[in-house]
């Protein structure tokens, strides 16, 4: 959030302490908050943002599959009974790791 708002008020040509009068609170804090040394909320960001004329917009995007989409496509491609005998290999497998696991540290 810092660069952020030291990006934003560069880009409006405006020091710390007139940003600050603007935004009602005291150029030392925007000047911790630009270096990362406070984490303020999202209301303080609003406010700051709001005294710059500019607004804060949370978006939420999709993730990229973190696997093929060859590898999709065939998942979709099995019936119902070959994907059920897959997830259940795959729980047997996980099953078999964590009690390996247990088995180490108990070493």
């Amino acid at each position: 959030m810092g660069e952020l708002l030291r990006s934003r008020r560069q880009a409006h040509g405006l020091s710390l302490a007139r940003l600050a009068r603007r935004a009602g609170t005291s150029p030392a804090w925007l000047s911790r908050v630009e270096r990362g040394l406070v984490n303020p909320s999202v209301a303080s960001v609003e406010r700051v943002l709001l005294a710059l004329g500019e607004e804060l917009v949370f978006e939420a995007r999709p993730i990229d599959p973190l696997v093929e989409p060859q590898l999709l496509a065939e998942h979709a491609a099995l019936s119902p009974d070959e994907r059920l005998r897959q997830a259940l290999d795959w729980n047997e497998f996980a099953h078999e790791i964590h009690d390996a696991g247990k088995r180490a540290r108990a070493k």
